[in-house]
């Protein structure tokens, strides 16, 4: 007798909206503002350098142009999938906000790549994943400022999985 495995796909309203329109618009308008925090950072020690030639400040400058060069690249797939994760997951899954605590073959998997630090890198994820899932309400982390969730919502982000905004 054969055995029918059915899965089943929640469709969540939005989802493309989320995906196709507020990931590259909120990763355009970061890379914008992230660039342009750049270059203030670099005008200002361009100027220190004229008055003194100091190593540290080259080592800056060095620095802060590779970032430059970097915001003003396109996104990678990489990069667009990790918004995507942030934005775009309601529950968080595969994420540290993850609402369902992770069995140990869940973190083998997942850190298998890891070798020597599979389990320093899972027991950091189970504490991690401990202290963030209690925060989570609605799939934003509660600690995201009310205004920002708001704005972040109107936009058409479905999850705040992310810490720092």
């Amino acid at each position: 007798m054969q055995e029918i495995i059915c899965c089943v796909f929640l469709y969540i309203p939005h989802m493309d909206k989320c995906v196709n329109s507020f990931v590259p618009k909120y990763i355009k308008r970061n890379s914008k503002i992230s660039a342009e925090k750049t270059k203030k950072i670099l005008s200002d020690i361009n100027a220190k350098l004229r008055v003194h030639k100091d190593p540290a400040l080259l080592r800056k400058q060095k620095l802060h142009e590779t970032l430059l060069r970097n915001t003003m690249k396109r996104p990678d797939k990489q990069q667009i999938r990790a918004h995507i994760n942030m934005f775009c997951n309601p529950q968080c899954v595969g994420t540290a906000f993850q609402t369902i605590p992770y069995t140990n073959e869940d973190l083998d998997k997942m850190y298998n790549w890891a070798g020597n630090n599979k389990q320093s890198l899972i027991a950091e994820m189970t504490r991690a994943n401990k202290k963030y899932r209690k925060n989570m309400k609605n799939g934003f982390y509660n600690k995201i400022n009310a205004k920002t969730r708001k704005q972040l919502m109107k936009e058409g982000a479905l999850s705040g999985c992310v810490v720092g905004l």
